[in-house]
């Protein structure tokens, strides 16, 4: 045989080989998606199982996989995570003190943004261990600002969990000193965490004034005065030039002295500080402590004090009056002070107004009045969606079993009617279940599921199926049913999408965990 035959018979065999390899790859049978084992496990086995069967799906395990990997990098199977998908693993590993998968993520950062989310998750985990030298090495290799300050939020908050104040202190010590910008996430960790010190450092180093302003009136004012520093507190809001945000700045030191016991204390400062939206939120506080002949003074002074300031503080102060009064239930004089503003003028005290107002309704059961409030004042479908399952939400909650049921098949006939063909696969469906899925709502959500669920069972286009599933895989998991939700994602044709859902699944966990612990 001669030599340029033996030559060709060579590379022949050798990529007879390597082809078969590949194939034997490419066939190895994964892991079957099997959603009654899901029923017996506890949440972090459930965490720990999704982790592995996405990333299962993208690895294609099996050693000769991976030294062909490694020769052959264009042989890589084509999906890798996005950089959302990627945080959400790196999230749900940190969350549920996931070490192992965490560093096999290691392989897929490779950019920037990737790397912030791997060490985000480690500084989180190295702070739960009480190494806070580690975490806070950690956290200064984040790149991106944003990353950086909910790395430092969430590290103080662990070492605060674990009884490490002082460390904790040293940390957001350490985030003002290094963030630039962006400071608001550490403002409100600061307040929540007792710091009202550093939470107004913070604050103060925000550029832009109405955030600077609306985060000293909703963190730095309300955490001196839960710790008692009332004088710290009115120091603090009187730095506020806005005079609406500034006279809830102020109603909030009162609601801490009324908390307290100190109810002429409480009055005495909402008339020293002479606030219209100060004397409506203390006037609502003490109609709902049964003081109502201390309330309707308030009332009036808020209306009179309101009506003398130019626009736009007049109309923003009308509806921030008619929000007050809309929660203590007076929904005729929340109707009068919305008609008397200018609602261009008013935004976004208007929205909130109209929002509080269509909710009252409905937790009157009074459902024709809330929905005919939601669909004058926000007539795209867009800006609806939300009040429309709130409103349900209210209703449902306090027995408008019915109510509850047809506002939303009023939403269901207004997306047939501007989506047609793809109605059941709108955001809102997500956005809607999601808002019932607390315990009293959850029967109301699961009833959702079902007849989406019936309505579509009918589908048969595979693109269609396609996005509907994967839909469907997410409403399930936010309702806590995961063996559904893994079914519809078993359902999906390719290993790909396969992961995808899995890791859709996944955030929807680690939300409703992060939501049951108030975080």
């Amino acid at each position: 045989m001669s030599r340029p035959t033996r030559l060709i018979l060579g590379v022949a065999t050798l990529l007879a080989v390597v082809a078969g390899l590949l194939w034997w790859t490419r066939s190895v049978r994964l892991t079957p998606l099997e959603p009654n084992r899901l029923a017996a496990m506890s949440e972090t086995e459930q965490v720990a199982w999704l982790i592995e069967r996405a990333l299962e799906r993208s690895e294609r395990p099996g050693f000769i996989r991976k030294k062909l990997y490694e020769w052959f990098p264009r042989l890589r199977t084509k999906w890798e995570p996005s950089h959302d998908e990627f945080a959400t693993l790196t999230r749900a590993c940190a969350e549920y003190d996931l070490w192992e998968p965490l560093q096999r993520l290691r392989r897929w950062a490779r950019d920037p943004l990737d790397k912030d989310s791997l060490h985000f998750a480690e500084a989180q985990l190295w702070a739960r261990r009480g190494d806070t030298a580690k975490a806070s090495q950690t956290m200064r290799g984040i790149s991106d600002i944003a990353v950086k300050a909910r790395a430092y939020s969430t590290v103080a908050t662990e070492l605060n969990r674990a009884g490490q104040r002082d460390e904790a202190r040293r940390v957001l010590q350490e985030a003002v000193a290094q963030l630039p910008q962006d400071k608001d996430l550490i403002v409100s960790m600061a307040a929540q965490l007792g710091f009202p010190d550093l939470a107004e450092q913070a604050a103060t180093r925000i550029a832009d004034r109405m955030f600077r302003e609306h985060a000293l009136a909703a963190d730095v004012v309300p955490a001196y005065a839960r710790a008692g520093q009332d004088s710290e507190a009115i120091r603090v809001a009187r730095q506020i030039s806005d005079r609406v945000v500034r006279g809830l700045a102020y109603a909030e030191i009162a609601h801490m002295r009324m908390q307290r016991g100190q109810w002429t204390e409480a009055v005495a400062l909402i008339e020293q500080a002479r606030e219209p939206t100060g004397y409506a939120r203390v006037a609502r506080y003490l109609a709902g402590q049964g003081r109502p002949a201390l309330a309707r003074p308030l009332w009036q002074k808020a209306e009179q004090l309101a009506r003398r300031l130019p626009e736009p503080s007049r109309s923003r102060a009308l509806f921030q009056i008619a929000t007050e009064y809309a929660r203590a239930g007076d929904l005729d004089a929340a109707m009068r002070l919305c008609n008397q503003a200018d609602e261009a003028k008013g935004r976004p005290e208007s929205v909130r107004a109209f929002h509080a107002i269509a909710r009252a309704y409905a937790a009157k059961g009074k459902r024709e009045q809330a929905v005919a409030v939601v669909e004058q004042r926000f007539p795209s479908l867009a800006s609806t969606v939300i009040p429309y399952s709130l409103l349900a939400r209210e209703l449902y909650r306090n027995g408008y079993y019915e109510d509850a049921r047809l506002v939303l098949q009023r939403l269901h006939a207004r997306l047939q009617r501007e989506f047609p063909r793809n109605w059941y696969t709108d955001y809102a469906w997500l956005f809607t279940v999601d808002s019932l899925a607390s315990p009293d709502t959850l029967p109301l959500a699961r009833e959702i599921i079902g007849w989406l669920e019936r309505e579509t069972q009918s589908i048969t286009n595979p693109r269609e199926r396609y996005f509907l599933d994967r839909r469907l895989a997410v409403l399930h998991a936010q309702t806590g049913d995961l063996p559904r939700a893994v079914h519809y994602a078993a359902r999906l044709p390719h290993n790909e999408s396969q992961a995808s859902a899995l890791i859709e699944i996944l955030q929807v966990v680690v939300e409703r965990r992060e939501s049951r612990e108030g975080r």
